[in-house]
């Protein structure tokens, strides 16, 4: 590489550093760079926020899904209400041929 070719890749760099110092200086181009880093910053929260709010989605129908089964084995427990657990707005029907194979047990 000769002597001329180091200077002139000195000068090409420097116009290139005084060409973004002088864009820099200018306020609503560092604006427009600030704005467009936030949004970058937005859309990746966003993004995580989305796959959060999914896994707690998952997590809420499990939960429901559970409760369901335990409610459902509370109230049948293998075709008796044996636990004795009655909703607020359900009625339960006693039959007398149930009264009496409860008494003959």
């Amino acid at each position: 590489m000769g002597k001329n070719e180091k200077v002139y890749k000195y000068i090409f760099w420097g116009i290139i550093i005084i060409t973004f110092f002088s864009i820099m200086i200018n306020s609503s181009t560092r604006d427009f760079f600030v704005k467009l880093w936030t949004l970058h910053d937005l859309k990746i929260k966003k993004e995580k926020m989305i796959n959060e709010n999914r896994k707690l989605e998952k997590n809420i129908e499990r939960f429901n899904n559970k409760q369901r089964e335990v409610e459902r084995a509370l109230k049948l427990g293998a075709g008796t209400n044996k636990y004795g657990v009655i909703a607020e707005d359900e009625v339960v029907y006693v039959f007398e041929d149930d009264v009496e194979q409860d008494a003959e047990k």
